[in-house]
């Protein structure tokens, strides 16, 4: 293979890959983020839902609280206005329940 050809290739799967990463699809999603009147709340739910609602904590220029819940392991530090839960993936578990109250509250 030439390395013309390889550096294609390469330049093609690591822009590929970053593209779908969760935290750079809700930073592309919510740059321009219209505001309307009330108030902001944000819902992550799922494996990457710790990694995006950071991404959209630091996007967003106001948000009046949210909830994540996600898969053990997976919240690496707190994000401030933003209660986060871990919980059983794929199958749920009683942590997945008691969040989910909490979200419907």
């Amino acid at each position: 293979m030439n390395q013309k050809l390889r550096n294609d290739i390469d330049y093609i799967v690591e822009n590929t890959i970053k593209e779908v990463l969760p935290d750079e699809a809700v930073t592309r999603a919510l740059n321009n983020f219209s505001y309307g009147k009330g108030k902001v709340i944000l819902v992550a739910a799922g494996k990457a839902a710790w990694q995006m609602a950071a991404a959209a904590k630091k996007v967003l220029k106001r948000l009046d609280g949210g909830i994540v819940i996600t898969k053990y392991d997976h919240v690496k530090s707190n994000i401030e206005g933003i209660q986060c839960f871990e919980a059983g993936h794929p199958v749920p578990d009683q942590n997945s329940f008691d969040a989910t109250k909490k979200l419907l509250n």
